[in-house]
């Protein structure tokens, strides 16, 4: 069903492309800014992802290593 409605929709579309006209427009000063907040947001967001990961990684193969040696010391 999908394949027809886009076979139907793709001959209009790449008109709507092909015939368009100058718009004229410009990108007012609240727009810059919203786009260089999500920018941040989306830097900061990542960063901070980043060193979720890297805290399990690290508290993994803590953990991993400190079972390995427990295991060869001897106990008394």
């Amino acid at each position: 069903m999908f394949k027809v409605i886009n076979l139907y929709l793709a001959p209009f579309i790449l008109l709507s492309i092909i015939l368009t006209s100058k718009a004229y427009a410009y990108i007012d000063p609240g727009a810059g800014s919203m786009m260089f907040q999500i920018l941040i947001a989306f830097a900061v967001g990542t960063l901070f992802t980043i060193k979720l990961w890297f805290k399990k990684v690290t508290l993994f193969v803590k953990k991993f290593f400190n079972k390995n040696n427990d295991a060869t010391i001897p106990t008394e």
